[in-house]
């Protein structure tokens, strides 16, 4: 659930001659990450400047006790919109995804699911692990939004995610539905069958979620409020050549 591959090798290049770093080292290695993922940097990058942003880790950055800006990467680049479509070919999908995760989401009884149980169902179901809010939808892009999908949490029960949300118990409700990423404000709307009006409320309340988690991580928010389409950019480490497979 890399966003992109790259970022470990950057990553392995940088550990490999610091492996005790500063608060300050630790702190732009994390701004850089949710950047270069929100950002889509990787995807846009070729294979030169990635190399060049491979070897900056290395050489540079780890020997910098307090770095404040990166030479080879525009570390204040702004976010790229929330995602128009769920597609886990995307890096900026996957971020999205690793965020909802990181809020550990709960089982119908209010049971949280331990990340690694939750990291293990991701990697052998893929995109059926994000599993349909809402089956009738008439707006097509948020039939395909992010914003209808959720976590799988009862992957034995057949069927959409709204069937168990509409029978959770009213004291759990609350706190399984922001588990989830969903405002306890729209579920009116999904009792009522409202499916188009709560994904919009959906949209805005992820939206809200991932900007304030930007801010946590000093990352620049989108330009836009608007959903827009997320590049496939999955990445390969092969196509970058030997010269990154060597960074210890």
């Amino acid at each position: 659930m890399l966003p992109y591959s790259m970022q470990l090798v950057a990553l392995s290049a940088f550990f490999g001659r610091c492996a005790s770093p500063t608060n300050e080292q630790k702190a732009l290695l994390k701004r850089w990450f949710w950047s270069s993922s929100f950002a889509g940097w990787f995807g846009s990058g070729n294979p030169a400047r990635v190399r060049r942003l491979v070897d900056e880790f290395r050489d540079k950055l780890s020997k910098k006790s307090s770095p404040t800006a990166l030479e080879f990467m525009e570390i204040n680049q702004p976010a790229l919109p929330i995602p128009l479509r769920f597609d886990l070919r995307s890096a900026r999908v996957r971020a999205l995804v690793c965020l909802l995760l990181s809020r550990g989401p709960q089982r119908p009884n209010g049971e949280p699911i331990p990340l690694e149980e939750a990291a293990r169902i991701l990697f052998e179901r893929g995109p059926e692990s994000m599993t349909t809010l809402c089956a009738t939808v008439i707006d097509r892009d948020l039939r395909r939004s992010p914003a209808n999908r959720i976590f799988d949490v009862q992957p034995e029960v057949s069927g959409q995610a709204k069937n168990w949300i509409l029978g959770l118990e009213p004291m759990l409700r609350n706190p399984v539905l922001i588990s989830h990423g969903i405002d306890p404000d729209s579920y009116a709307l999904l009792e009522s069958g409202e499916n188009d009006k709560f994904l919009q409320q959906r949209v805005a309340y992820l939206s809200s979620i991932e900007r304030e988690f930007m801010q946590q991580v000093n990352v620049t928010p989108p330009l836009s409020e608007q959903p827009a389409p997320a590049p496939i950019d999955t990445d390969d480490i092969d196509s970058f050549g030997e010269d990154v497979s060597s960074v210890g």
